[in-house]
C-alpha cells in the first residue's frame, strides 16, 4: 500500500519557507514522494503589511509573474536535491485555493507552516493553517519552522 505519493506544500515566500520545503523534501524523499508547492496571493484582506504595500505598489499580473518566477526559482532548487517538484501560483482566498488544489491533485498530505497571524488580524481572518485542517480531505501536518532544530 502506497501510503504517501503526493505532498501539497503551501509556502509564503517569507523567512520559514526554507524550512518548510526542507522538512518536506526530507519526507518526499523517504517515500519517494512528489512534492506540490503553492503560492496564493490573497485578494481581498491583508496577510501582512509588506505584502500589501507590494501588491498595491504595480498590477496585478506585474505581481502574479514576479511570484511565478520565484515560484520556478524555489521548484527547480527542490529540484536540484533529485525531488520531484511542481510550483503553482492563484489569486484568491488563501485557505479556499490550498483546499481546492488538495482536492485537484490527489495529495496524501499537506504540509503547512503555523507561523500566522495574531490578534485582531486572527480574529478578522482566521488562521489559513486551522481552516485548511478543518478543511483538508487528507491529513494535514502543521509545523513551525522557527521552532525546528536547525
Amino acid at each position: 500500500m502506497e501510503i504517501l505519493k503526493k505532498i501539497v506544500v503551501p509556502v509564503d515566500f517569507e523567512d520559514n519557507t526554507e524550512y518548510l520545503v526542507d522538512y518536506a523534501s526530507e519526507l518526499a524523499r523517504k517515500f519517494d514522494a512528489e512534492m506540490y508547492l503553492i503560492h496564493v496571493i490573497p485578494m481581498g484582506y491583508s496577510l501582512g503589511g509588506e505584502m500589501v504595500v507590494r501588491y498595491s505598489a504595480i498590477k496585478e499580473d506585474e505581481y502574479k509573474s514576479s511570484v511565478e518566477k520565484m515560484m520556478e526559482r524555489l521548484v527547480a532548487v527542490t529540484g536540484k536535491d533529485g525531488i520531484r517538484c511542481n510550483g503553482k501560483v492563484f489569486v484568491g482566498d488563501p485557505a479556499e485555493e490550498i483546499v481546492q488544489y488538495v482536492d485537484d491533485v490527489g495529495a496524501d498530505m499537506v504540509i503547512i507552516s503555523t507561523h500566522g497571524t495574531k490578534g485582531l488580524e486572527k480574529i478578522l481572518l482566521g488562521s489559513v493553517t486551522s481552516r485548511v485542517v478543518k478543511r483538508s480531505n487528507c491529513p494535514v501536518l502543521s509545523m513551525n519552522p522557527y521552532k525546528m532544530k536547525k
